[in-house]
């Protein structure tokens, strides 16, 4: 009944979906991402284990310089200025020494001041070189215990990370290779924070994790995150822009992952970010960010535990998120990951108007007027209880903020900033699969299922194929006039006629609806500019050429009457011109 296991290291070079192990064992490598990317200690557990393949790619090659680089010697130095965060060559394998960490019979020496940094396999530089400036390392981030390793031959100026002032390894153990971390922190070592609202302690399988010391409360700004900017993402930066990814400390790196979080992160336009809170947060609370906001396709995915109703479980970055997964966690996504998602996905929202709110639902952004277009929308469907269009999700009301006119989402009563952007979907689907209105407590089943009354309110705001479907099963629009009466007239569809003769001179059927700013097949312009949608049974007067009515604005041009222009008789049908 045991478990037969190997361990995929032996076998992988560069894995196509590195994981988190936790196996438990006592030599656990944690994240299981290649060989390739094992330091040579680790390497050393796996001597006898690994495939031929896995030594042949592990021996061969020479040191490839790039052309800033020359060898002088055994050392590398530069032949031209270098600037800040550049890499300089790949460095999977090498073999570390008491002075020095060699490469291919090239010798990096060590130096308490080092211009250069090992990240993710690669020699990065950490400050600008100057021409001619040799390559040096801190083996002090390479090994955590020097006299361990070398008992016989350690040089005292470099015993190891373990035996470096708490100042110094606080500002740099994000910048030591992740088996270092690992064996400082089995020593006891916990990373301090540099915000005495934070309290970092271990968790666990997590490491050590960030927890509120005190209550926080909305807005309070956590850490500003700076450190070192590489061209290549690695499972310990945050991406600020192209090609720009940030490796920090001062713990902020132990802010954990929740998918829905506590803190967001603001990207500054220097390629630094602040850490900041979304909510009220209690002391104790674990501390965490959303990290697909900042990341496209992560360089190391994970599978999350953290148990949200919103839980995305596989955690890969912003690229596999769904469109109602993107639309919640667009207000705190970075502005470099939304251009990356393509801006034209909510192209509408992003504006003067509207804008996505902290619970993911459309809110305006601004106090709007009634008939204010909010957004445009090309494609449309229903998913339960929302609409979708062109990816955006906007929820249900009975008693509905807006309504898509001629592919246009419409405000349909002035609506404050801030107001929520709900639609009826009643008015967009004639029978949808039933769910119940969380306001209303009403049971939704599309136009078919509303009231008499309900469909005489909402008929003139219900997009035309519903309309079309509506009439085809019987329903009529009624009349908001005692002068008037709407009934079926063959193709024409629904048509007004005189319910009782009116005088010629009579003025009746005032009528009332949105403003909008462009006209439909069912608008009147009654000034530049406002096009009036009407309802009431108004949408069914008929044309004609000799018409016996005309239209007459009122004064603020917000309403219309009808005038008689000739006596009418009973039955005769209403028309104008």
């Amino acid at each position: 009944d045991e478990i037969i296991s190997f361990n995929y290291l032996t076998t992988e070079w560069d894995m196509n979906t590195p994981f988190a192990c936790l196996c438990g064992a006592d030599y656990c490598f944690r994240m299981i991402r290649g060989y390739k990317h094992l330091t040579p200690e680790q390497r050393s557990r796996l001597r006898g284990l690994v495939t031929p393949a896995l030594h042949e790619l592990s021996t061969a090659g020479n040191l490839a310089l790039p052309h800033f680089l020359a060898k002088v010697g055994t050392k590398v130095e530069t032949t031209e200025p270098v600037p800040a965060s550049t890499v300089l060559f790949d460095c999977t394998q090498y073999s570390v020494h008491p002075s020095h960490i060699e490469i291919f019979q090239s010798t990096i020496p060590h130096s308490n001041d080092a211009n250069s940094v090992l990240v993710e396999g690669r020699l990065v530089t950490s400050r600008p070189l100057r021409d001619h400036e040799q390559l040096t390392v801190n083996l002090c981030f390479f090994v955590y215990d020097m006299e361990a390793m070398f008992p016989d031959s350690f040089d005292p100026a470099c015993r190891g990370f373990k035996y470096l002032e708490d100042d110094v390894k606080q500002r740099n153990l994000y910048l030591c290779e992740p088996p270092l971390r690992a064996d400082a922190m089995r020593d006891g070592w916990v990373v301090r924070s540099t915000n005495e609202q934070v309290l970092i302690r271990p968790n666990g399988d997590m490491g050590q994790t960030a927890y509120a010391a005190n209550d926080i409360a909305t807005g309070t700004v956590l850490f500003h995150a700076t450190g070192l900017m590489v061209p290549f993402p690695t499972m310990y930066t945050v991406c600020v822009g192209e090609k720009q990814h940030l490796l920090f400390g001062g713990a902020a790196e132990c802010l954990a992952h929740h998918c829905d979080p506590n803190v967001r992160l603001d990207v500054t336009a220097e390629g630094t970010f602040h850490m900041v809170t979304r909510r009220d947060v209690k002391a104790g609370d674990l501390l965490a960010f959303n990290y697909t906001t900042t990341e496209w396709d992560m360089n190391s995915p994970f599978a999350c535990l953290c148990g949200s109703s919103v839980c995305a479980h596989m955690i890969r970055g912003f690229k596999y998120q769904s469109d109602a997964q993107r639309q919640r966690l667009w207000p705190i996504t970075s502005d470099y990951i939304k251009s990356l998602a393509g801006r034209q996905q909510f192209e509408s929202v992003d504006n003067v108007i509207t804008r996505i709110g902290e619970d993911g639902h459309l809110k305006t952004a601004t106090a709007v007027k009634s008939g204010t277009i909010l957004m445009h929308a090309d494609r449309y469907s229903v998913e339960g209880a929302f609409a979708v269009l062109d990816g955006m999700r906007i929820r249900h009301s009975s008693n509905p903020t807006a309504a898509i006119v001629e592919k246009r989402i419409v405000a349909i009563r002035p609506l404050e900033a801030g107001a929520e952007v709900t639609i009826h979907l009643a008015l967009i689907a004639y029978s949808i699969p039933a769910f119940v209105d969380v306001e209303s407590g009403a049971r939704i089943t599309g136009f078919s299922g509303l009231t008499e009354d309900e469909r005489d309110r909402w008929m003139y705001l219900v997009e035309p194929g519903v309309r079309v479907e509506a009439v085809q099963n019987g329903a009529v629009m009624r009349s908001s006039s005692p002068l008037v009466a709407v009934r079926a007239n063959g193709e024409m569809g629904q048509t007004t006629f005189a319910a009782s003769a009116v005088a010629k001179g009579t003025r009746f059927f005032k009528t009332t609806g949105p403003m909008l700013p462009f006209p439909t097949v069912y608008t009147i312009l009654l000034a530049v500019g406002k096009n009036l949608l009407f309802a009431g049974g108004a949408q069914c007067l008929a044309h004609s050429c000799n018409p016996n009515v005309k239209i007459v604005p009122s004064d603020d041009t917000e309403t219309f009457d009808l005038l008689a222009l000739r006596d009418i008789a009973a039955d005769e049908i209403i028309s104008f011109n």
